[in-house]
């Protein structure tokens, strides 16, 4: 019997129960029609069930015959988490329904600072029937020059060694980089970002911003220089700040706030937004009437706090299709599909902004 026969024969079994031609609970056809339908004999046919029922596909009932089971499914899935718990939230699970809605198993890995663990899960994984664990989706992978602190060195090397035991492999990264050549990265429009945001300030009335900065390149930096090209263009003016999560920063940020009479900021993310809004409160600065303040990501910060945050959203909904997409593109093209795809992001409306104070 011909292997590629029987392969050919068993994926059209599997390709018609997938379009609907039969539905769950039907009873298919006897052997001897399919045969005549279907590129293999009765033999072929017979041994292509036998393996569908094997995966649970067909179930063989005395007295019936053969009937659907389940939809097949289109491959598994190693969905593996974040060491950041909001985006885990934000992002884990319209990732895994839309994975789910169009026919793969999604198997979670939660993330572990000793990569060795996610290694020993995935290696069990690995090892499951029926379906070959093929595809890796990450949540925000660690960085790979980290593997230059000693004290985390090993688990880094762990973490990607587990990564690239996968064939197929899409990353979603707040730094919309490529680890590795045969990763697929989906990401963030940071310049669209930058430009819902200004245009949002713009039209308040803020001509004076400042933008927190890491200042060492990335998606900060890249907003930040965005957002002073924009503000410019306008006829107004952008600053680049230091976070507000480490004191000495954040009296400079104080300071700057009050030298150059800046009426709004955007912050790195969520958490310094919330940061930022309780030292300028005990300042003595209000925030909205004198001080606007954006954050970024739209994670659960911005409606826990006192004052609900005008955020950037990383758009969940459209991150999920995104990844979506790019692993059915991998798995028709049977190989991986490298690139860069960038997700529009959304600007979230709330208290935190309001028309800029006249100066």
């Amino acid at each position: 019997m011909s292997t590629a026969l029987y392969e050919k024969t068993k994926h059209a079994i599997r390709e018609s129960i997938r379009r609907g031609d039969f539905a769950i609970g039907d009873v298919l056809p006897p052997v001897e029609k399919l045969a005549r339908k279907l590129p293999g004999s009765n033999a072929t046919v017979r041994k292509a069930l036998v393996e569908l029922a094997r995966e649970g596909i067909v179930q063989r009932i005395k007295r019936k015959g053969t009937v659907v089971a389940r939809q097949p499914c289109l491959g598994r899935v190693a969905l593996m988490l974040s060491h950041d718990a909001h985006l885990n939230g934000l992002l884990a699970e319209p990732i895994y329904a839309r994975l789910h809605d169009i026919g793969y198993d999604v198997e979670v890995v939660p993330f572990a600072y000793d990569a060795r663990l996610v290694e020993q899960h995935c290696q069990r994984l690995h090892r499951q029937q029926p379906a070959r664990l093929e595809f890796a989706v990450v949540i925000d992978p660690m960085h790979p020059y980290d593997r230059a602190r000693a004290s985390i060195r090993d688990s880094v090397e762990a973490y990607w060694r587990t990564i690239q035991t996968f064939p197929r492999r899409v990353g979603f990264t707040l730094s919309n980089e490529i680890f590795d050549p045969l990763t697929h990265c989906v990401g963030v429009d940071y310049q669209l970002a930058s430009r819902l945001v200004v245009e949002h300030l713009l039209k308040l009335g803020h001509r004076r911003i400042a933008v927190t900065d890491t200042l060492e390149g990335g998606y900060t930096t890249q907003s930040a220089d965005a957002c002073k090209h924009l503000m410019e263009i306008a006829g107004g003016k952008c600053w680049q700040m230091p976070l507000w999560n480490v004191d000495p920063h954040i009296a400079r940020g104080e300071q700057l706030i009050a030298a150059e009479r800046i009426t709004a900021i955007w912050t790195l993310n969520d958490s310094d937004a919330v940061v930022a809004h309780g030292r300028l409160q005990r300042a003595g600065v209000r925030v909205p009437e004198e001080v606007s303040i954006i954050g970024r990501n739209d994670t659960p910060w911005c409606v826990q706090g006192p004052l609900p945050l005008t955020s950037i959203s990383i758009n969940p909904a459209g991150v999920a299709d995104a990844i979506a997409q790019v692993v059915e593109r991998t798995r028709l093209a049977d190989g991986c599909v490298p690139g860069t795809t960038l997700v529009p992001p959304q600007l979230m409306v709330r208290a935190s902004t309001a028309p800029a104070r006249q100066i």
